[in-house]
């Protein structure tokens, strides 16, 4: 168990330069300027624009596919096993949280 700890911290830690680096302003960290850097800036502006509706249009897609999945399921469950399916998606989830803690607190403490 210990060694599956030290390859997620290991991975986590090397991925962390990349997502600083994706935080960066390009124009500053390339010291653009003029017709250059409000090129840039534009390019950079419709890609967050673009991506933000890529992500609202597949939230909307993802919910609409969970809906059909509920009747579907409602269609052929019974009541009392779609509860149960519900309890152990709930049991699932939890588990998964509680993973994630023991993660941030191992990143924690190496953090120091």
């Amino acid at each position: 168990m210990q060694m599956k700890k030290m390859i997620a911290i290991a991975g986590l830690t090397m991925a962390m330069p990349l997502a600083a680096f994706a935080d960066d302003d390009a124009i500053k960290a390339l010291n653009l300027q003029g017709a250059k850097a409000d090129q840039v800036k534009t390019i950079m502006d419709n890609y967050k624009d673009q991506k933000e509706d890529i992500k609202d249009r597949a939230h909307e897609e993802i919910k609409a596919l969970k809906d059909r999945k509920k009747e579907q399921l409602d269609a052929v469950l019974t009541d009392a096993e779609m509860d149960q399916l519900e309890k152990w998606k709930e049991a699932k989830h939890d588990r998964y949280k509680d993973k994630h803690k023991e993660c941030k607190k191992l990143m924690d403490k190496y953090d120091d």
